[in-house]
Protein backbone atom coordinates (compact mmCIF):
# COMPACT_ATOMS: atom_id res chain seq x y z
CA UNK A 1 0.00 0.00 0.00
CA UNK A 2 1.65 3.07 -1.06
CA UNK A 3 2.02 6.47 1.42
CA UNK A 4 -0.63 8.07 -0.56
CA UNK A 5 -3.36 5.25 -0.19
CA UNK A 6 -2.66 5.31 3.47
CA UNK A 7 -3.80 9.62 3.09
CA UNK A 8 -6.92 8.62 1.84
CA UNK A 9 -7.60 5.61 4.32
CA UNK A 10 -9.07 7.46 7.52
CA UNK A 11 -10.90 10.53 8.14
CA UNK A 12 -7.98 12.84 9.27
CA UNK A 13 -5.32 10.33 8.20
CA UNK A 14 -2.62 12.69 7.16
CA UNK A 15 -2.63 13.01 11.14
CA UNK A 16 -1.81 9.51 10.84
CA UNK A 17 0.96 9.39 8.60
CA UNK A 18 2.88 12.63 10.39
CA UNK A 19 2.40 10.59 13.61
CA UNK A 20 4.38 7.07 12.06
CA UNK A 21 6.79 9.37 10.15
CA UNK A 22 7.76 11.25 12.89
CA UNK A 23 7.01 14.86 11.00
CA UNK A 24 5.94 17.09 14.53
CA UNK A 25 5.67 14.89 17.32
CA UNK A 26 8.33 12.98 19.15
CA UNK A 27 7.66 8.71 20.16
CA UNK A 28 6.48 8.11 23.45
CA UNK A 29 8.04 6.14 25.77
CA UNK A 30 5.61 2.93 25.31
CA UNK A 31 7.07 0.11 23.86
CA UNK A 32 5.98 -0.21 20.16
CA UNK A 33 2.41 -2.07 20.26
CA UNK A 34 1.14 -1.15 22.74
CA UNK A 35 -2.32 0.72 22.59
CA UNK A 36 -4.96 1.90 25.49
CA UNK A 37 -8.40 1.85 25.46
CA UNK A 38 -9.56 5.31 27.18
CA UNK A 39 -13.39 4.72 26.84
CA UNK A 40 -15.92 3.69 24.78
CA UNK A 41 -19.48 4.86 23.94
CA UNK A 42 -22.37 4.17 22.23
CA UNK A 43 -23.62 7.15 20.51
CA UNK A 44 -26.51 7.87 18.15
CA UNK A 45 -24.80 7.06 14.91
CA UNK A 46 -22.05 4.69 15.68
CA UNK A 47 -19.71 3.10 18.24
CA UNK A 48 -17.36 5.27 19.43
CA UNK A 49 -13.74 4.58 20.74
CA UNK A 50 -10.79 7.10 22.35
CA UNK A 51 -7.79 4.96 22.29
CA UNK A 52 -4.00 6.13 23.01
CA UNK A 53 -0.81 5.12 21.27
CA UNK A 54 2.83 6.39 20.88
CA UNK A 55 1.81 10.04 21.61
CA UNK A 56 -1.44 10.66 19.96
CA UNK A 57 -5.18 10.27 21.10
CA UNK A 58 -7.47 8.68 17.93
CA UNK A 59 -11.17 9.36 18.08
CA UNK A 60 -13.05 6.04 16.14
CA UNK A 61 -16.63 5.43 14.77
CA UNK A 62 -17.25 2.22 14.30
CA UNK A 63 -13.47 1.54 13.81
CA UNK A 64 -12.84 3.92 11.51
CA UNK A 65 -10.20 7.01 12.77
CA UNK A 66 -12.23 10.09 12.83
CA UNK A 67 -9.49 12.20 14.37
CA UNK A 68 -6.00 11.69 15.83
CA UNK A 69 -4.11 14.64 17.85
CA UNK A 70 -0.51 14.44 19.17
CA UNK A 71 -0.35 14.75 22.72
CA UNK A 72 3.38 14.89 22.52
CA UNK A 73 6.19 17.13 21.07
CA UNK A 74 5.73 19.90 19.15
CA UNK A 75 1.92 19.20 19.49
CA UNK A 76 -0.25 20.98 16.45
CA UNK A 77 1.79 23.98 15.02
CA UNK A 78 0.89 26.13 11.92
CA UNK A 79 2.00 24.34 9.01
CA UNK A 80 1.61 20.80 10.23
CA UNK A 81 -1.84 20.06 8.70
CA UNK A 82 -0.49 21.17 5.52
CA UNK A 83 3.04 19.12 5.58
CA UNK A 84 0.53 16.04 5.58
CA UNK A 85 -1.79 17.26 3.20
CA UNK A 86 -4.93 18.08 5.11
CA UNK A 87 -5.46 21.74 3.08
CA UNK A 88 -8.27 23.20 5.27
CA UNK A 89 -5.45 24.96 6.83
CA UNK A 90 -5.31 26.99 4.08
CA UNK A 91 -7.96 28.99 4.60
CA UNK A 92 -5.95 31.66 5.87
CA UNK A 93 -3.91 31.62 3.13
CA UNK A 94 -6.68 32.32 0.55
CA UNK A 95 -8.64 34.85 2.71
CA UNK A 96 -5.94 36.29 5.25
CA UNK A 97 -8.43 38.63 6.85
CA UNK A 98 -10.91 35.15 8.04
CA UNK A 99 -11.64 35.95 11.62
CA UNK A 100 -14.92 33.56 12.29
CA UNK A 101 -16.41 30.23 10.67
CA UNK A 102 -18.41 27.51 11.18
CA UNK A 103 -17.31 23.92 10.79
CA UNK A 104 -20.28 21.12 10.62
CA UNK A 105 -18.75 18.36 11.64
CA UNK A 106 -16.74 18.73 14.50
CA UNK A 107 -15.15 15.49 15.33
CA UNK A 108 -12.58 15.93 18.03
CA UNK A 109 -11.83 19.44 17.01
CA UNK A 110 -8.52 19.28 15.22
CA UNK A 111 -9.38 21.48 12.79
CA UNK A 112 -10.63 23.88 15.13
CA UNK A 113 -7.47 24.31 17.09
CA UNK A 114 -5.29 24.71 13.74
CA UNK A 115 -7.54 27.64 12.56
CA UNK A 116 -7.35 28.83 15.88
CA UNK A 117 -3.62 29.57 15.44
CA UNK A 118 -4.41 31.70 12.54
CA UNK A 119 -6.75 33.78 15.61
CA UNK A 120 -9.94 32.10 13.81
CA UNK A 121 -12.77 31.59 16.09
CA UNK A 122 -14.59 28.63 14.67
CA UNK A 123 -18.23 27.71 16.03
CA UNK A 124 -18.79 23.63 15.83
CA UNK A 125 -21.75 21.74 14.31
CA UNK A 126 -22.10 18.11 15.02
CA UNK A 127 -25.17 15.74 14.99
CA UNK A 128 -23.62 13.11 17.25
CA UNK A 129 -23.68 14.90 21.05
CA UNK A 130 -21.33 11.24 22.45
CA UNK A 131 -18.38 12.50 20.21
CA UNK A 132 -18.31 16.30 21.33
CA UNK A 133 -18.36 14.42 25.24
CA UNK A 134 -15.24 12.58 24.20
CA UNK A 135 -13.72 15.43 22.11
CA UNK A 136 -14.17 17.89 25.44
CA UNK A 137 -12.97 14.77 28.09
CA UNK A 138 -9.86 13.28 26.25
CA UNK A 139 -9.06 15.61 23.03
CA UNK A 140 -8.94 19.50 25.05
CA UNK A 141 -11.77 20.94 22.46
CA UNK A 142 -12.47 24.31 24.06
CA UNK A 143 -15.12 25.87 21.68
CA UNK A 144 -19.25 26.84 21.12
CA UNK A 145 -20.33 23.17 19.94
CA UNK A 146 -23.67 23.12 18.55
CA UNK A 147 -25.59 19.67 19.03
CA UNK A 148 -27.33 19.95 15.75
CA UNK A 149 -27.58 18.86 12.21
CA UNK A 150 -25.65 20.69 10.12
CA UNK A 151 -28.02 21.89 7.56
CA UNK A 152 -31.02 22.90 10.40
CA UNK A 153 -28.37 25.08 11.90
CA UNK A 154 -28.00 26.84 8.72
CA UNK A 155 -31.67 27.56 8.70
CA UNK A 156 -32.18 28.71 12.19
CA UNK A 157 -28.57 30.68 12.42
CA UNK A 158 -28.67 34.12 10.92
CA UNK A 159 -24.79 34.99 11.90
CA UNK A 160 -22.93 35.17 8.59
CA UNK A 161 -19.42 34.14 8.69
CA UNK A 162 -15.71 34.48 7.21
CA UNK A 163 -15.55 30.66 6.52
CA UNK A 164 -18.31 27.42 6.37
CA UNK A 165 -16.77 24.30 6.09
CA UNK A 166 -18.52 21.05 5.92
CA UNK A 167 -16.46 18.02 6.92
CA UNK A 168 -19.24 15.60 7.52
CA UNK A 169 -19.28 12.04 7.38
CA UNK A 170 -21.80 9.61 9.27
CA UNK A 171 -19.67 6.58 9.05
CA UNK A 172 -18.19 6.24 6.13
CA UNK A 173 -21.00 7.68 4.41
CA UNK A 174 -22.21 11.28 3.68
CA UNK A 175 -25.59 13.22 4.70
CA UNK A 176 -26.39 14.05 1.03
CA UNK A 177 -28.77 16.63 2.17
CA UNK A 178 -26.21 18.83 3.07
CA UNK A 179 -24.42 18.10 -0.62
CA UNK A 180 -27.34 19.57 -2.58
CA UNK A 181 -27.89 22.83 -4.28
CA UNK A 182 -30.45 24.26 -2.15
CA UNK A 183 -27.70 23.24 0.85
CA UNK A 184 -25.17 24.95 -1.13
CA UNK A 185 -27.21 28.08 -1.55
CA UNK A 186 -28.19 28.21 1.99
CA UNK A 187 -23.81 28.10 2.99
CA UNK A 188 -23.74 31.30 0.60
CA UNK A 189 -26.49 33.14 2.34
CA UNK A 190 -24.53 33.06 5.70
CA UNK A 191 -20.96 34.03 4.03
CA UNK A 192 -19.71 37.33 4.11
CA UNK A 193 -19.11 39.25 0.86
CA UNK A 194 -15.59 37.77 0.37
CA UNK A 195 -16.55 34.57 2.87
CA UNK A 196 -15.05 31.24 1.25
CA UNK A 197 -16.83 27.79 1.20
CA UNK A 198 -14.93 24.76 1.89
CA UNK A 199 -15.87 21.37 1.52
CA UNK A 200 -13.73 17.85 2.51
CA UNK A 201 -14.35 14.87 0.45
CA UNK A 202 -12.95 11.32 0.17
CA UNK A 203 -12.75 9.68 -2.87
CA UNK A 204 -11.61 9.37 -6.30
CA UNK A 205 -11.05 12.65 -8.29
CA UNK A 206 -12.62 11.10 -11.53
CA UNK A 207 -15.03 9.83 -9.36
CA UNK A 208 -18.71 10.62 -10.54
CA UNK A 209 -19.86 11.25 -6.73
CA UNK A 210 -17.19 14.11 -6.57
CA UNK A 211 -17.45 15.52 -9.87
CA UNK A 212 -21.31 15.50 -8.48
CA UNK A 213 -20.39 17.74 -5.90
CA UNK A 214 -17.76 19.86 -7.77
CA UNK A 215 -20.19 21.01 -10.13
CA UNK A 216 -23.04 21.31 -7.73
CA UNK A 217 -20.40 24.16 -6.40
CA UNK A 218 -19.88 25.49 -8.90
CA UNK A 219 -23.62 25.78 -9.95
CA UNK A 220 -23.29 28.35 -6.71
CA UNK A 221 -20.29 29.82 -6.36
CA UNK A 222 -18.65 31.57 -9.76
CA UNK A 223 -15.28 30.90 -7.96
CA UNK A 224 -14.07 27.39 -6.94
CA UNK A 225 -10.21 25.28 -6.92
CA UNK A 226 -9.72 22.42 -6.21
CA UNK A 227 -6.72 20.21 -4.41
CA UNK A 228 -6.28 16.57 -3.55
CA UNK A 229 -4.30 14.96 -0.84
CA UNK A 230 -2.65 11.92 -3.30
CA UNK A 231 -2.13 11.28 -7.02
CA UNK A 232 -3.92 10.63 -10.01
CA UNK A 233 -6.97 9.24 -9.51
CA UNK A 234 -6.61 6.90 -6.42
CA UNK A 235 -8.81 7.02 -3.18
CA UNK A 236 -8.05 10.11 -1.28
CA UNK A 237 -9.00 13.51 0.43
CA UNK A 238 -10.51 16.11 -1.73
CA UNK A 239 -10.67 19.46 -0.91
CA UNK A 240 -13.39 22.17 -2.73
CA UNK A 241 -12.79 25.68 -2.14
CA UNK A 242 -15.50 27.84 -3.15
CA UNK A 243 -16.19 31.79 -3.04
CA UNK A 244 -17.97 34.65 -4.45
CA UNK A 245 -14.25 36.47 -5.44
CA UNK A 246 -10.95 35.05 -6.87
CA UNK A 247 -9.29 32.61 -5.13
CA UNK A 248 -5.59 32.71 -5.41
CA UNK A 249 -2.86 32.16 -3.54
CA UNK A 250 -0.45 35.43 -3.90
CA UNK A 251 3.49 35.01 -4.35
CA UNK A 252 4.24 35.84 -1.02
CA UNK A 253 1.99 33.07 0.39
CA UNK A 254 2.83 30.52 -2.26
CA UNK A 255 6.98 31.38 -0.73
CA UNK A 256 5.42 30.86 2.56
CA UNK A 257 3.98 27.81 1.79
CA UNK A 258 6.40 25.83 0.05
CA UNK A 259 8.05 25.98 3.89
CA UNK A 260 5.50 22.94 4.43
CA UNK A 261 6.33 21.42 0.94
CA UNK A 262 3.44 22.77 -0.57
CA UNK A 263 4.41 23.24 -4.46
CA UNK A 264 1.21 24.23 -6.23
CA UNK A 265 1.04 20.38 -8.04
CA UNK A 266 -1.42 19.93 -5.83
CA UNK A 267 -4.13 21.59 -7.43
CA UNK A 268 -6.53 19.64 -9.42
CA UNK A 269 -9.03 19.85 -11.98
CA UNK A 270 -12.56 18.13 -11.22
CA UNK A 271 -14.02 17.33 -14.69
CA UNK A 272 -17.61 18.13 -14.57
CA UNK A 273 -18.98 17.82 -17.76
CA UNK A 274 -20.94 14.54 -17.16
CA UNK A 275 -21.47 15.39 -13.91
CA UNK A 276 -24.90 15.66 -12.12
CA UNK A 277 -26.44 17.97 -10.18
CA UNK A 278 -27.56 17.10 -7.14
CA UNK A 279 -30.82 19.14 -5.62
CA UNK A 280 -33.16 18.20 -2.92
CA UNK A 281 -35.62 16.72 -5.41
CA UNK A 282 -32.99 14.41 -6.70
CA UNK A 283 -29.98 13.24 -4.90
CA UNK A 284 -28.63 9.90 -5.39
CA UNK A 285 -25.12 11.00 -3.81
CA UNK A 286 -25.75 8.08 -1.52
CA UNK A 287 -25.78 5.65 -4.01
CA UNK A 288 -22.93 7.62 -6.43
CA UNK A 289 -20.87 7.12 -2.93
CA UNK A 290 -21.33 3.71 -1.91
CA UNK A 291 -18.26 1.80 -3.87
CA UNK A 292 -15.89 4.34 -2.17
CA UNK A 293 -17.47 3.95 1.34
CA UNK A 294 -17.05 0.19 1.12
CA UNK A 295 -13.19 1.23 -0.73
CA UNK A 296 -12.79 3.69 2.46
CA UNK A 297 -13.91 1.40 5.25
CA UNK A 298 -11.48 -1.35 3.93
CA UNK A 299 -8.38 0.78 3.91
CA UNK A 300 -9.14 2.49 7.37
CA UNK A 301 -9.47 -1.04 9.07
CA UNK A 302 -6.66 -2.20 7.31
CA UNK A 303 -4.63 0.74 8.29
CA UNK A 304 -5.63 0.95 11.85
CA UNK A 305 -4.78 -3.47 12.09
CA UNK A 306 -1.59 -2.27 10.63
CA UNK A 307 -0.64 0.76 13.15
CA UNK A 308 -1.76 -0.12 16.20
CA UNK A 309 -2.14 -3.95 16.33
Amino acid sequence: MTKYIYIAAVSIVIIILAVVNGFFIQNASRPPGEMHVLEEAEGLYSHLKVIEYHGTRALMSDGIFQTIIPFSGLGIIRGSLISSRDYIELIPYFRPNTRTGLLIGTGAGLHIRSLALYKIDIKGVDIEPATISLAEKYFDLAAEINIADGRDFLLRDKQKYDTIIIDAFIGGTVPEHLYTKESFELVEERLNPDGVFVVRLIGHPEHPSIQAVALTIKDVFPYTVALQSGIENELQHIFIFAGNSTLKLTAGKSYELSKYDFTGEEFCDINTHNAVLLTDEKSNLSLLTKDIAAEYRRNSLSLAKELLW
